[in-house]
């Protein structure tokens, strides 16, 4: 599958985020008669779960974020824990997921990761990307863009 064409890249949220009652993500789209919604996220929102943001960088923001909730709020500290949470074995093969992102982080499932480091979270957020949407449609800018505007320091 062409990762351009996948559920994460149009509706410009590569994590796949669900939709929250109660939360909306900077640069999330929750309009359903806004202009600028393409008729794929248009479906998403009338009949999907998950979120449509107005643009790559915001829904690589939004990733960033959620994984630094996960960090310093819930205190999950390795791979396994945090995918275990972002990708939970109902909807997902949540060990394959694993591996494969360990493989790219170059760490054993259990190792403690350390998110406060840019490089860390840039490469988990690559390669949660690469996962969700069956390869890597983003090129390095536009990850470190969503980066930046997630308030991760250089």
């Amino acid at each position: 599958m062409d990762a351009k064409e996948t559920r994460g890249y149009l509706n410009n949220n590569p994590g796949n985020l669900d939709r929250s009652d109660t939360f909306t993500w900077d640069g999330e789209i929750r309009d359903i008669d806004d202009p600028v919604l393409t008729p794929f996220q248009f479906h998403e929102l009338h009949y999907g779960r998950f979120c449509v943001f107005v643009d790559a960088i915001h829904g690589i923001r939004a990733l960033a974020k959620n994984l630094e909730a996960y960090y310093d709020k819930l205190r999950l500290q390795s791979v396994a824990a945090i995918i275990g949470k972002w990708a939970p074995p109902t909807e997902n093969f949540t060990t394959n997921y694993i591996i494969s992102v360990c493989e790219t982080l170059r760490v054993t499932p259990n190792d403690r990761i350390d998110l406060k480091v840019r490089n860390t979270i840039r490469e988990l957020v690559k390669a949660i990307i690469r996962v969700e949407c069956w390869g890597q449609p983003y090129d390095d800018a536009t990850i470190d863009a969503g980066l930046t505007a997630a308030g991760i320091p250089a």
